[in-house]
């Protein structure tokens, strides 16, 4: 469905063939269908790639074909990957990336840069997966830190912004999660990992309003009740809400989450991996295009599906 969205809002659209070509060739953001976990490609117009999150909670083998599948994807597809961003140090958000840097290919940039928090977990010496992902990172990427309390803007292209921020204090350490807010053009999106409610308003209270508004929202941790503060989500006032979840109940979009978000705006279009809107089990891909322009008297101009997944 194309939608123009503003605050709390996204109502239906009809744009004209040629303003869908536009959209079409912008930016492209895919979550894929990785079961309990989860992996979303971000695709600009130039074909470069950025990588927000790759893992699943389900063993080596699992991940080692996630990574297969998604080097297969960037080759198929001709893309190049530029930047990988594990939010956390959790194996259903980074463990793939350890085959993934590692396999030789044309399709992934080397030394790739990974950004990352600086949440202590990342030096766990008793994980079992961390310790060949840090030796595998030592070789094959250049490794940046964002400080606690710190904020690193990147500049992608004209126009397009990365604002990659992170908190420390008081706040779970497993649940520090590095937030990026893409701003591409006039449309803004915001990826939260698998923060708690507590984190986000830590946050929140120190990097402002203008670092959380947004468009699209990638739901915090699943879609778990302990994430997405109703105070937060008044601030980010999305018009599209996502979310990577699974049939286990850890990996599943919790009713309370639900209701949050219906209550914040009933116009808010809520799109999970695992179900349908209805509830029913039916795995798929959510794909979300835009070229980060307003619709006329709609807002910001975005086609949202869900499509069959890529991944098994």
């Amino acid at each position: 469905m194309y939608v123009g969205v503003t605050a709390n809002t996204s109502v239906n659209v009809i744009p004209g063939t040629a303003r869908k070509k536009k959209v079409a060739a912008g930016l492209q953001i895919r979550m894929f269908n990785v079961g309990e976990g989860e992996c979303v490609l971000l695709v600009f117009p130039n074909k470069d790639a950025w990588l927000m999150e790759c893992g699943r909670t389900t063993g080596k083998k699992k991940n080692e074909k996630l990574a297969d599948d998604m080097i297969d994807y960037l080759e198929k597809n001709k893309l190049f990957l530029k930047v990988i961003i594990p939010s956390h140090p959790h194996t259903d958000h980074a463990r793939a990336i350890t085959r993934l840097i590692s396999v030789k290919t044309n399709s992934i940039e080397n030394p790739v840069t990974i950004y990352r928090s600086n949440d202590q977990g990342w030096k766990n010496k008793k994980s079992v997966w961390l310790k060949p992902f840090r030796k595998v990172v030592s070789l094959f990427a250049n490794e940046i830190v964002i400080k606690n309390n710190q904020k690193k803007i990147v500049k992608i292209a004209d126009g397009v912004f990365a604002h990659l921020f992170a908190a420390g204090g008081k706040t779970r350490p497993n649940y520090r999660s590095l937030f990026v807010q893409l701003r591409y053009h006039d449309a803004k999106i915001l990826f939260t990992g698998d923060a708690y409610k507590r984190y986000e308003t830590a946050m929140l209270k120190k990097f402002g309003t203008a670092s959380f508004v947004a468009d699209v929202l990638k739901i915090t941790h699943h879609g778990s009740k302990g994430g997405t503060d109703k105070d937060v989500l008044a601030k980010i006032q999305p018009g599209i809400a996502t979310a990577s979840t699974a049939k286990h109940k850890s990996h599943d979009l919790d009713p309370k989450t639900r209701a949050t978000i219906n209550n914040q705006g009933s116009k808010i279009k809520i799109f999970e991996t695992a179900r349908t809107n209805s509830g029913k089990l039916r795995a798929r891909d959510i794909v979300i295009n835009t070229d980060g322009k307003s619709i006329a008297g709609s807002g910001i101009l975005y086609h949202a599906r869900r499509l069959a997944p890529k991944f098994k």
